[in-house]
């Protein structure tokens, strides 16, 4: 059973037509790891990206706004009244047709709450994620997955494709060489008993014999 299912696995693996697949799901793979390598921890010192942090704005009577946390200064002097905090633990706004914006809300305290804000567009997505007070906010990560990423990715999913292209041909490989042996040691039996039974004959031929 083991050995039919290797040769199996192996046969898969090592199949042209799986290479593909198996390079499309190394690449989507790779680019997210990427994304993580590329994060930026702001609590820790790190610089959130230039024009990708996004700030949500509840304005009364007003839809929410999001203003880029690069623009946030400005726009304190330009409006006189806003609040950071917002009304509904989650929701969605859209800019036209490809442009969409979702959000989540955690309360930690009556007046301080986590947000976390996914930019998504027809090319790239952002998260920001920050605390956000009455009249302040705290930036806290920033994650972006862009195409660079992707292209990126390409050499390391190439090399992990033909990595396990190989782990099947090996197992292919290793799956014959066991079925060799097995064909051997069957024959190597075949023999021993056709050896025993012709000494068997031998001997009862003898014992009429005598």
């Amino acid at each position: 059973m083991l050995l039919r299912l290797t040769k199996i696995s192996g046969l898969i693996l090592a199949s042209i037509l799986f290479f593909p697949i198996s390079c499309s799901t190394s690449i989507v793979a790779t680019t997210h790891i990427i994304a993580q390598l590329d994060a930026r921890d702001i609590s820790e010192g790190d610089e959130p990206f230039p024009q990708a942090f996004n700030v949500l704005v509840y304005v009364p009577s007003s839809p929410l706004m999001v203003v880029p946390l690069s623009e946030l200064d400005r726009f304190k002097v330009d409006k006189s009244e806003f609040k950071f905090l917002l009304p509904n633990k989650e929701g969605e706004l859209s800019e036209g047709q490809w442009i969409e914006y979702k959000y989540t809300v955690d309360q930690l305290a009556p007046y301080q709450q986590l947000i976390n804000v996914w930019f998504q567009d027809d090319d790239v997505s952002y998260l920001s994620r920050y605390i956000a007070e009455e009249g302040t906010i705290t930036p806290l990560y920033a994650e972006r997955l862009v195409p660079g990423y992707m292209f990126g990715a390409i050499p390391f999913a190439l090399a992990f494709a033909f990595l396990i292209k190989g782990g099947g041909g090996f197992l292919v490989r290793r799956n014959a060489s066991a079925h060799k042996k097995k064909k051997a040691s069957h024959a190597g039996t075949e023999v021993i008993i056709g050896v025993a039974l012709l000494l068997i004959a031998i001997v009862n031929s003898n014992q009429v014999v005598i």
